[in-house]
């Protein structure tokens, strides 16, 4: 009998990622791609928690090489997404911040994503919804950045 790993890997996964309706690409007022989402996320998220993160903690979570998280900071920071400060306990490092114009830019992308999520789960029933619900959270719960 397969393990679960093994029944998500080499048959779940790839009917997802095949079957999954892709955000469409659009010309979006954000100029935002998935990793510049993921990164406002990130910040998004460690902010609520009273964290901030320095640009070498962004590329550590994201699993970026230091030249690929330097360049997607200085995209995000020309689009005025980001503000980066001199860390307060290690000067050589630089905190990295939501700007107000990043949290605006953030919201409307939040927005889109789940305007095309609810229509990816538009086929579940409530008790499947809930069910998928409690999963994803449980998931999270254990596997934090």
């Amino acid at each position: 009998m397969s393990s679960l790993a093994e029944v998500i890997i080499d048959d779940i996964y790839p009917r997802l990622y095949f079957s999954l309706p892709r955000l469409p690409a659009r010309a979006s007022s954000t100029r935002l791609n998935e990793r510049g989402f993921s990164i406002l996320l990130l910040l998004e998220m460690k902010s609520k928690e009273g964290k901030t993160l320095t640009v070498g903690e962004i590329g550590k979570i994201g699993k970026l090489s230091n030249s690929d998280t330097t360049r997607k900071i200085k995209d995000l920071e020309k689009k005025g997404f980001v503000r980066k400060s001199i860390c307060n306990s290690d000067e050589r490092s630089k905190e990295v911040y939501l700007t107000d114009q990043g949290i605006q830019a953030l919201s409307i992308e939040k927005e889109y994503r789940k305007q095309w999520f609810k229509k990816f789960i538009g086929a579940l029933e409530e008790k499947e919804k809930a069910f998928l619900h409690d999963m994803l959270r449980k998931f999270c719960i254990n596997h934090q950045p």
